[in-house]
C-alpha cells in the first residue's frame, strides 16, 4: 500500500485499502459487539476516521495495525456509551482457542460441547473479566495476530500483552471449569437420582 498517496488523499489508494481491509476490520468490530449492523457502522465510523487523519498516521507500524487500533478504540467507545446493550462480546465459533481454554481444564466432558453452547459459555465468561483482559483476548484471536501486533495496536509492551492473555486464559478456565463442574455434578446427580 502506497502510504504516499494516501497522504495525498488518493482516493483510488483509498479504495485499494478498504478492499484490502474491509473483511478483517469488520470482523474485529463483529467481535466487540455481537452486532453486524453495530459492526458496519464501526467499520465505516473507522475508514472515515483514517481518510480524515491519514495524515496522523506515524508509520511505526503496518497500516492494518493502525486501523485495528482505531476499530478497537471505536469498539470500546461504542459499548460504553451502550453498556445495557452490550453484555456480553463474541468469538467465532470455530476458534479453537476456546475449545483448547475449556478442555484443558481439569474437568473433562464425557462428550464435546456443542458450537452454539460453547459460544454461549465463552462469550458469558469473556463478559465477566477485566476490558484489558478481553481486549488482548480478542485480538489475540483474531486472525492469528502476534503479541508484537497485539503491543501495537493496545500502544503496551510486548510484555504486558503476554501478561494479559495469560491471565485472561486463566480467569476463562476457571470460569468455565467452575461452570462445567457445577453443571456436570449436578447431570450426574440427576442421572443417579433418575435411576430406576
Amino acid at each position: 500500500m502506497n502510504i504516499a498517496l494516501l497522504k495525498k488523499g488518493d482516493q483510488k489508494t483509498f479504495r485499494e485499502l478498504i478492499k484490502a481491509t474491509h473483511g478483517d476490520i469488520y470482523r474485529l468490530a463483529l467481535k466487540f459487539t455481537s452486532d453486524s449492523n453495530d459492526a458496519k457502522d464501526i467499520t465505516q465510523e473507522v475508514y472515515l476516521e483514517a481518510y480524515n487523519n491519514i495524515h496522523k498516521f506515524r508509520e511505526d507500524s503496518g497500516i492494518k495495525t493502525w486501523l485495528y487500533r482505531i476499530t478497537v478504540n471505536r469498539s470500546l467507545n461504542m459499548i460504553k456509551r451502550n453498556k445495557t446493550k452490550f453484555d456480553s462480546v463474541s468469538i467465532d465459533e470455530n476458534s479453537g482457542e476456546a475449545k483448547n481454554i475449556f478442555l484443558s481444564s481439569q474437568y473433562e466432558a464425557d462428550k464435546p460441547l456443542e458450537n452454539k453452547e460453547l459460544k454461549f459459555l465463552l462469550n458469558d465468561a469473556l463478559s465477566k473479566i477485566p476490558e484489558n483482559q478481553r481486549v488482548s483476548f480478542l485480538l489475540f484471536n483474531h486472525d492469528g495476530l502476534t503479541y508484537k501486533e497485539i503491543a501495537e495496536i493496545l500502544n503496551i509492551s510486548h510484555s504486558a500483552v503476554e501478561s494479559l492473555i495469560f491471565r485472561a486464559k486463566a480467569n476463562l478456565r476457571k470460569i468455565l471449569g467452575d461452570y462445567y463442574k457445577n453443571n456436570y455434578k449436578s447431570a450426574q446427580v440427576f442421572k443417579t437420582n433418575n435411576v430406576k
